[in-house]
């Protein structure tokens, strides 16, 4: 299907930004160097923490979305081969866009290079040696929370989600209104959410309404029932899925105007044994003025029908880039589905014939790993051009993350045994 896509609507979403230190050399023989000579063994402090802080630690901390804390020796010492095995089979780090589809901000700490892989696999053989802890605690390059926030801001009050609806079984959407306090213009330079409940929370989306339309629903503690609205994205500022990160912009940022209210939109699932109460929020940096204004294209596609049992069904959209559309510089995309999602592709289609790749993960996409990739050489689109995203799910009964037995036809919807296919996509006008 090929259509127009209607003028963009200004929003904006984040960015992944990591920096760390290069791998060690790759470790000698624990009995030995090259010449036969004795050697220092292989220590986890000095050669395998480092590589869990780079690759792992930003889940596999406490309060992280995986098991077990990975800067605790003991842990990761009862754990190696489990780790070793699940890093040899690709399964661990989750699985992330492909770099050499357009390299990314980051890339290089969300996979593990095999150098890194055998530093592991060297302790392991020599007998896990735990070594000297150093004498500063050592950092992750990739933060997992917003430093130095402006503006904490939370839900009026803590909400229990009863999951009373019996249309939408397990999935409860509740929109709250966020006090931010500016009387003037101001830009969001930098955010992430303030996740309370991460068992029962499966997006949290910042959007701005005009201040008008804003009730006094929005404001009380019980919030507004906002399911089936995610259809339209005006407004729309952020969003945030589990495995996403803090979003940091240099010299940009996305405006909330004086007249706007931010509303948070947290779609709650059943996912715990007992009720809950949560009171999640946002952090945000926030600045008067910035250099470049970042908006976002919501490139999605709604109508699609995933038949039961099929293990690969992909779906396209294509935007034709008419004339009447602005040239945009692309900063990054971040795809999302829900459960039975296993693969997606963004990519600009050349009047010249040529195609440029924009954003690869064929067999990649990991629910529960879900990240806004920043390019390190942004691209630019321009009148001529059609962009074109495609998604692909797994509808068969193989599918672990199958929530239907047997498997039953599968169409776009809010709920998490319902399927979406977007690419929130940031843009700034013109290619300069």
């Amino acid at each position: 299907m090929t259509r127009t896509l209607a003028p963009l609507a200004l929003a904006g979403l984040g960015l992944l930004a990591a920096c760390g230190a290069e791998p060690k050399a790759e470790p000698a023989d624990a009995e030995g160097g090259a010449d036969g000579g004795d050697t220092a063994p292989v220590e986890f402090y000095a050669d395998v923490a480092p590589v869990l802080l780079d690759h792992c630690v930003r889940c596999h901390q406490p309060g992280g979305q995986g098991p077990g804390d990975f800067t605790d020796p003991a842990v990761v010492g009862a754990m190696a081969e489990i780790m070793l095995a699940q890093v040899d089979a690709g399964v661990m780090p989750p699985p992330v866009a492909d770099p050499d589809c357009r390299d990314y901000i980051g890339s290089e700490y969300l996979s593990i290079p095999d150098a890194k892989r055998d530093q592991i696999a060297a302790w392991i053989d020599g007998g896990k040696v735990v070594g000297a802890p150093p004498d500063q605690p050592l950092g992750s390059p990739i933060a997992s929370e917003l430093a130095d926030p402006d503006l904490a801001l939370l839900i009026p009050a803590p909400y229990t989600p009863s999951f009373s609806d019996a249309a939408n079984p397990g999935n409860e959407y509740r929109c709250f209104a966020l006090e931010h306090g500016q009387a003037d213009d101001f830009f969001i330079t930098a955010l992430h959410p303030l996740v309370d409940q991460a068992e029962i929370l499966h997006h949290a989306v910042l959007f701005t309404i005009p201040t008008e339309e804003l009730t006094p629903e929005h404001q009380s503690p019980e919030g507004v029932d906002c399911i089936n609205n995610m259809d339209s994205t005006d407004g729309m500022v952020a969003a945030w899925a589990p495995g996403a990160l803090p979003i940091e912009f240099e010299g940009a940022g996305m405006r909330v105007r004086s007249n706007q209210t931010l509303i948070l939109q947290l779609h709650y699932y059943q996912g715990a044994d007992q009720p809950l109460a949560d009171r999640s929020g946002y952090a945000l940096r926030i600045a008067p003025s910035v250099e470049r204004e970042i908006i976002m294209a919501p490139f999605a596609k709604y109508g699609f029908n995933i038949p039961p049992g099929d293990a690969a069904y992909s779906a396209t959209e294509r935007i034709e880039w008419t004339s009447s559309f602005p040239t945009v510089k692309v900063w990054g995309s971040f795809p999302h589905m829900h459960r039975l999602g296993t693969g997606y592709r963004l990519w600009v289609d050349h009047p010249d014939g040529s195609s440029e790749c924009l954003l690869s993960g064929e067999d990649r996409y990991d629910f529960h790993n879900q990240i806004t990739y920043m390019f390190r050489d942004p691209a630019v689109v321009q009148p001529g051009d059609t962009v074109s995203f495609e998604c692909t799910w797994d509808n068969s009964a193989e599918n672990p993350n199958q929530t239907f037995d047997p498997p039953q036809n599968i169409r776009y919807g809010e709920r998490t045994d319902e399927e979406m296919c977007y690419a929130f996509t940031l843009v700034s006008l013109g290619g300069l």
